[in-house]
């Protein structure tokens, strides 16, 4: 093939997929897309179908009219309030919706300020969710004692949160088998429960030649029996799988089902097999002494035992002389067969097709509705004693009182401690409640629920075929009155409005109380995930930051969730504040706020170093970003600094003082830069200011005070400009490339006369522009140091010594420039 054909390629398949799309497009209607949506991709339980579906619905849009995509993107947003019901299998609808969002270029400015609301109020929703959640306490104390998977004190079991992704795996058919029965050429096994099988592998082991089989059929059904010999000789309940044929001599076999199949009982069928006549004519082995003997008449002369019963149970079959299997235990003389499976356990009900199954279901939902009360009362048992009594002592921080506990006696039940182990037995008794009482309970509620649900479902699907079939007997019955047609929908324009019918699947959300806290978190990750996507535009942000989101976020989402959740709420702070003045100024107003309220009552409060924790990390967090509002960030950790050091409590010193400090070392002596353009060169060669004397022109008071003339861009404009020694030295370079070009064409020049006018020109430059700093200078500020400042407090603080660690660092970085370490080398021995 040429390589005109081979780029002729990629164009033909792109330009068919967009003929395929506008395809779609005017064939699919609204409602029909919505609920594509809504099942593959919010409600799946399996994430590769969920990202399918995501990767059909992202080539849709790729390949749609501006007008498509708008229209595409209004659907998106109307489904958008239905994600609180759906927890963590909403996470690729949200990934499309915010590269939607910031990839459709014609939104309007409404639309836009709509859509944040719309984000703004899913947040503000599930943020009072969790805030008001009877056991919210409960879960924010347990993630910092157990190893937190899970929400087990949840009065209505949620099926998203509770409903994990059960991956494959490979199992033996003996280790999930219960029950089995046998005929001479099918063998019926009982499974364990209702398992979902994508796999089946045989392995053919002690063949022998003189009969194998040649052909296998495999059935399943999913109808839970009492015993398995209810399934024996009833075809009409069986479901053919696959047929398989296989060769001579064969010894392994790979089945393979394109659907996995669901089934609670498997029959496995050998059907045709290769005969050696002669060999099975002439001798066989006797079961017990294993002499050889005539097949005519098959009794043993040695012992006298019939060489046709089974070898492992003696039965013998006098129906049929020489069975391929035994009809009582299944055991078979010509082969050893192993079945493996490729499968997961799944929650599946009996099929209702009578009034008799339809009976059995009623009754086993009563059932099961009667065991599920049991559980959740037993549940509710075991949370209130794990919040009045374990936490509440917990919290209560008696030190003496759980020393005293934990030199005791182990967990109940845990017989995995020691008691020597210093932990409190507090602590051990919620930890076994919790991550094991609790959570098998939940469990198995959980289990009740969905088989519940799912009997439910079976039986309003039985109930509507039941309504129909009488319905249109009616209808076939002479003289009656026509009933209401039977309207197909027609197919229509993808994103055309239709008219909203209730009761039928449109693209409004539907309402759904929910209080899970599981969903309600993952929600909350959800809508901090795609504001943070939005924030990318610039208008979007500003239109973020008016809905009052900073302090939202402050309130609610800082200190809740994970370690991970936490730190993507100080990103998105981060970014909402980029080079934002007005939000900057915001946040940094609630943070002193908040850190200099808890300094105040930091007596009277033992926890302070947790309450002061999350504010100092994402004040550290935004002084890292490097925008124009990076001053009022630094003043921001100058003046709490500047506070916490009038404070002698070492509490104060190690969460407020010596993280500010760090914060200001950093400052002045960044890291080395690690970019392939500058990884070789040190900071200093870096910086647009060149500091040439020691001689100081801004006094803290007044940069503190937002003093215009004491700003930095202020004084940045009266500095020298590194500049002028780059454009020396690139001077010198070209002078001396010009020297060896008039060397190499033998031109003969006064090199004396050109470094002299190289040296007076640079001269000129150096002393000019030292000239103008100084001029352009006002009155200089005295280097002294008092006796209240805080370098002398924080270099002899007797309560903290990392604090003097990095005021030392501090000091030793503030004398980079030679004429300056001087002046300090007096301030400090004075």
């Amino acid at each position: 093939m040429s390589l005109a054909d081979a780029d002729e390629g990629p164009k033909h398949d792109e330009a068919l997929c967009l003929i395929l799309v506008q395809q779609v497009c005017k064939c699919v209607n609204r409602e029909l897309l919505v609920k594509f949506i809504r099942c593959f991709l919010l409600e799946s339980n399996l994430t590769t179908v969920r990202w399918q579906a995501h990767t059909l619905v992202l080539h849709i849009y790729r390949s749609s009219s501006s007008s498509q995509q708008e229209a595409l993107l209004d659907l998106m947003w109307s489904i958008w309030p239905e994600v609180t019901s759906h927890g963590r299998k909403a996470v690729q609808f949200v990934d499309l919706l915010g590269y939607f969002t910031i990839k459709t270029p014609q939104i309007s400015e409404k639309k836009s300020k709509l859509y944040v609301e719309k984000a703004v109020a899913i947040l503000r929703s599930q943020n009072k969710v969790l805030a008001n959640h009877p056991n919210g306490f409960i879960y924010s104390m347990l993630q910092g004692l157990v190893d937190f998977d899970g929400y087990y004190l949840e009065s209505d079991p949620c099926l998203v949160c509770n409903n994990p992704e059960v991956p494959y795996t490979n199992i033996k058919l003996s280790a999930i088998k219960v029950d089995s029965k046998s005929t001479t050429t099918t063998q019926i096994v009982k499974l364990v429960g209702s398992h979902t099988i994508s796999k089946i592998i045989l392995r053919i082991t002690d063949l022998k030649r003189t009969k194998m089989v040649r052909t296998m059929n495999f059935y399943y059904n999913n109808r839970s029996v009492q015993a398995v010999v209810e399934l024996k000789n009833k075809p009409s309940l069986w479901h053919k799988a696959k047929r398989i044929v296989l060769t001579a001599g064969q010894t392994e076999v790979k089945v393979d089902f394109p659907l996995p199949i669901v089934a609670c009982n498997l029959m496995i069928e050998y059907v045709d097999f290769y005969d050696n006549l002669q060999a099975t004519s002439e001798t066989l082995q006797c079961p017990r002494c294993s002499a050889s003997v005539p097949a005519n008449p098959g009794v043993c002369s040695n012992c006298g035992e019939n060489v046709f019963q089974c070898h492992k149970c003696r039965a013998i079959n006098y129906d049929e002389k020489d069975p391929f299997l035994c009809n009582a235990c299944g055991f078979c003389k010509y082969a050893k067969f192993d079945f493996a499976l490729t499968a997961k356990p799944c929650c599946a009900v009996d099929p209702i097709e009578n009034e008799e199954d339809r009976k059995k279901a009623v009754s086993s939902i009563n059932t099961l509705l009667e065991k599920a009360d049991r559980l959740y009362r037993q549940l509710r048992q075991s949370s209130t004693p794990l919040a009045t009594t374990c936490l509440e002592k917990i919290s209560e921080h008696s030190a003496d009182k759980l020393h005293e506990e934990s030199s005791g006696a182990t967990p109940t039940g845990s017989g995995a401690g020691s008691n020597n182990t210093g932990v409190s037995r507090a602590i051990q008794e919620v930890v076994h409640q919790y991550c094991r009482d609790c959570k098998n309970t939940f469990e198995e509620l959980s289990k009740i629920i969905q088989k519940i649900i799912a009997s439910r479902k079976e039986l309003v699907e039985y109930n509507r075929q039941q309504q129909e079939a009488a319905a249109t007997a009616a209808a076939a019955l002479p003289g009656s009155t026509p009933g209401t047609p039977i309207v197909t929908p027609r197919p229509g324009e993808l994103f055309t409005k239709v008219r909203e019918v209730p009761g039928c699947c449109d693209a409004k959300p539907r309402e759904k109380t929910r209080h899970c806290y599981g969903c309600a978190s993952a929600t909350v990750e959800h809508c901090m995930t795609l504001i943070r996507a939005l924030a990318i535009n610039t208008n979007l942000r500003n239109i973020i930051c008016g809905q009052g989101l900073i302090r939202e976020l402050l309130d609610y989402n800082l200190r809740r969730g994970t370690a991970q959740v936490r730190m993507d709420v100080r990103r998105l702070l981060c970014l909402l504040t980029r080079d934002n003045v007005i939000a900057t100024t915001e946040l940094n107003t609630l943070l002193t706020h908040r850190i200099v309220t808890a300094i105040q009552g930091h007596l009277s409060n033992p926890d302070f170093d947790t309450s002061v924790r999350q504010e100092m990390l994402l004040l550290a967090a935004t002084v890292e970003r490097e925008d124009s509002c990076w001053e009022l960030r630094v003043r921001c950790v100058m003046h709490l600094f500047l506070l916490s050091m009038k404070m002698q409590s070492p509490v104060v010193l190690d969460n407020i003082s010596q993280p500010c400090l760090e914060i200001l070392y950093h400052i002045i002596k960044p890291e080395a830069p690690t970019s392939k353009k500058h990884k070789d060169k040190v900071v200093e060669s870096l910086s647009s200011v060149k500091a040439t004397s020691s001689q100081l022109h801004v006094t803290a008071e007044s940069w503190l005070s937002g003093d215009v003339k004491a700003s930095f861009k202020v004084w940045r404009r009266s500095m020298p400009q590194r500049a002028v020694e780059f454009v020396s030295k690139k001077r010198k370079e070209e002078r001396g490339k010009d020297e060896k070009s008039k060397e190499e064409k033998g031109r003969d020049l006064d090199r004396d006369l050109v470094r002299r006018v190289t040296h007076i020109k640079y001269l000129m430059e150096k002393y000019g522009a030292r000239w103008k700093g100084k001029m352009s200078k006002g009155s200089c500020v005295k280097l002294t140091l008092e006796d209240k400042s805080w370098l002398r407090r924080a270099i002899f603080s007797p309560a903290s010594p990392s604090a003097r660690a990095i005021t030392c660092k501090m000091v030793e970085a503030m004398c980079q420039v030679p004429a300056r370490k001087k002046q300090i080398l007096d301030m400090l021995t004075e």
